[in-house]
């Protein structure tokens, strides 16, 4: 049979039959055994081989419990050709009796395969974790390189050092240098809850990763780990299918609004680098944070009514939550996936 693609709808048959027409306008049917069709009636031939998604708990504070683990499958909407690499960044925490405790989260992706992986946040000792969001991304991009990195990478690290380290690329790029994402994925810390990671001195062949607690000396960073993406020069420039941005409370970043009208929230706006042929997914990721140590540490970053120029973005706290500053990272995907 013929394969057809409904509007916005995909199309998997392991038997697919394609129709071929010659230089002399004869048409053919070919046979295709096991093979994934998928397609986009608005699909883009310069699209990005990725998936995105979010996964958020929604548990009620009285749920709360030491040490907590919060672990789903996640399905891709279809098999995908290859094993992807799968990567998360944090996009909500909400500890509760948090007050002079140790923050303590770390997520992280498992178990990959074509069709699925597990998404697995958790707390650890008496940490009280009851929510957590994390967006996760899914690359099939051989040209883009990614890894994640923290202080337990690093040997004779101690809490009061800064994270500064060199990135180099397992492969240069040759179209010189990337765009490159960073956000946590693990945050292990003491006092003021007041720290920053971001990429710096970014060349075709490596980045320096740091990862920076503020200026109150009381802040100890006993542990951090950052999901990090590089993005070559052509997609962005020639392609066209990805941006890498920012915002943050007190910057929005390039074509950015800002209000501040309710005393727990920052809305603002954002404009991409170039406009997408289509509406891009996005995956974004808490970059940094200042948040006072004898209140709850509750906070979130959403994005919506994303279009092909840009996307509004909200920064959030809640309960008694002291929340100075934060700030996010994001990347904009034009991709085929849903």
């Amino acid at each position: 049979m013929l394969l057809k693609a409904n509007r916005n709808s995909y199309t998997h048959d392991p038997l697919a039959t394609i129709a071929i027409e010659t230089t002399d306008g004869r048409k053919s049917l070919e046979v295709i055994e096991a093979y994934d069709v998928l397609v986009h009636v608005e699909s883009n031939a310069n699209a990005a081989k990725a998936v995105i998604g979010t996964y958020r708990t929604e548990n009620q504070r009285s749920s709360a419990t030491p040490g907590a683990t919060y672990s789903t499958t996640i399905h891709f909407p279809s098999s995908l050709p290859t094993v992807p690499r799968v990567l998360v960044a944090l996009t909500k925490l909400q500890f509760w009796h948090s007050q002079y405790w140790t923050v303590r989260v770390q997520s992280f992706s498992q178990n990959v395969c074509r069709e699925n992986f597990i998404c697995t946040s958790r707390a650890w000792l008496g940490t009280m974790l009851y929510n957590v969001g994390v967006d996760w991304i899914a690359i099939e991009e051989s040209g883009w390189q990614s890894g994640v990195f923290g202080t337990g990478d690093i040997t004779g690290w101690t809490p009061t050092d800064i994270l500064e380290h060199r990135i180099d690329f397992a492969k240069p790029f040759e179209d010189g240098p990337p765009m490159v994402f960073v956000a946590f994925n693990t945050i292990d810390l003491d006092g003021p809850r007041n720290m920053r990671a971001y990429a710096a001195s970014i060349d075709y062949r490596g980045f320096n990763l740091a990862v920076l607690r503020g200026e109150e000396s009381e802040t100890i960073v006993h542990a951090a780990a950052v999901t990090w993406i590089a993005i070559p020069a052509s997609d962005v420039m020639k392609k066209r299918n990805a941006w890498i941005g920012s915002f943050a409370s007190g910057v929005g970043g390039t074509g950015s609004q800002i209000t501040h009208d309710h005393p727990n929230r920052w809305d603002g706006h954002v404009d991409f680098g170039f406009e997408f042929k289509r509406s891009p997914k996005i995956f974004v990721g808490l970059s940094q944070m200042s948040a006072a140590a004898d209140k709850q540490l509750q906070l979130g970053v959403t994005t919506s009514d994303v279009t092909t120029s840009g996307m509004n973005w909200r920064i959030e706290s809640w309960d008694d939550t002291m929340l100075r500053s934060a700030g996010a990272n994001f990347i904009a995907v034009d991709t085929d996936y849903c």
